[in-house]
């Protein structure tokens, strides 16, 4: 293909590049003619000198280089190893929260298991001195005045509870401590093993008192576990035994009232 076959601008911009080109050549080779022959005058110690001295600067630009790669590289590397622990401790607090949570769910489990057993047994004497009360009443009835005996009161065994005392920290403050209350009461129950002879209405006054407080214990039992499993579930939690007591005194003064709110006319 000839010259004259290109397309006009293609050809306008060979022409310019050569035109350029001309140019170029005509103002440096000058300069750069004068620069060789300035070259090929040096003394053969000054050229040596040069010589040092442009090897130096290369060395010098290179020695820097490597250090600034050198330091990135370190940074890199610190923030590589940062990342990492940060990993690690990461790994390691959710393992460890994984753990505390199976341990508070096995621990809530195990004691709900436990107070299930608990609430029968409080059930069964309580059925117990429901019958006993009825047959005081009626030996009342029939004119009897008074009665010798010994008050015998229920004791629990709570051995689940017992041997993780310590541990009930893990399940939070507030049902830790509605646990503990519910189970000190079946430990705290006296027995007395002196006859009593006493009118017989303060046996019946007496066994009538332990049914009311059993029901009301049995209630914070049933509570207590319904805490328990929500925990364990991750359902929303009934409440305290604080706010239980209060719901109570308010039925009672509700009841006392005739049904109608405390203070009304």
């Amino acid at each position: 293909m000839k010259p004259a076959d290109y397309p006009f601008p293609l050809r306008v911009l060979l022409v310019a590049t050569l035109v350029l080109f001309v140019v170029n050549v005509f103002f440096f080779s000058g300069p750069l003619s004068a620069f060789f022959a300035w070259a090929n005058s040096i003394s053969p110690g000054l050229a040596t000198l040069i010589g040092s001295l442009i090897g130096l600067s290369v060395i010098g630009w290179q020695t820097r280089q490597g250090f600034k790669n050198l330091i990135a590289s370190q940074e890199h590397r610190a923030e590589k190893e940062r990342e990492a622990r940060a990993d690690q401790a990461r790994i390691e607090r959710d393992a460890t929260n994984e753990q505390s949570d199976g341990e508070r769910k096995a621990l809530a489990a195990a004691l709900t298991g436990e107070l299930y057993s608990l609430w029968r047994q409080v059930s069964n004497n309580r059925a117990f001195h429901v019958v006993n009360t009825a047959l005081l009443k009626e030996m009342e009835r029939e004119g009897i005045k008074t009665k010798e005996g010994t008050l015998t009161l229920p004791t629990f065994r709570v051995p689940i509870y017992e041997a993780n005392v310590e541990k009930l920290g893990v399940l939070g403050s507030s049902i830790a401590g509605d646990v503990a209350r519910v189970f000190s009461t079946a430990s705290v129950n006296p027995t007395s093993q002196d006859k009593l002879d006493v009118d017989i209405k303060w046996w019946i006054a007496t066994y009538e008192a332990v049914v009311e407080s059993m029901d009301i214990w049995m209630e914070d039992i049933s509570h207590v576990v319904s805490r328990l499993v929500a925990l364990e579930h991750g359902s929303t939690d009934p409440g305290t035994l604080f706010e239980l007591d209060q719901q109570r005194e308010q039925r009672k003064r509700t009841a006392a009232t005739g049904g109608k709110p405390h203070g009304a006319g």
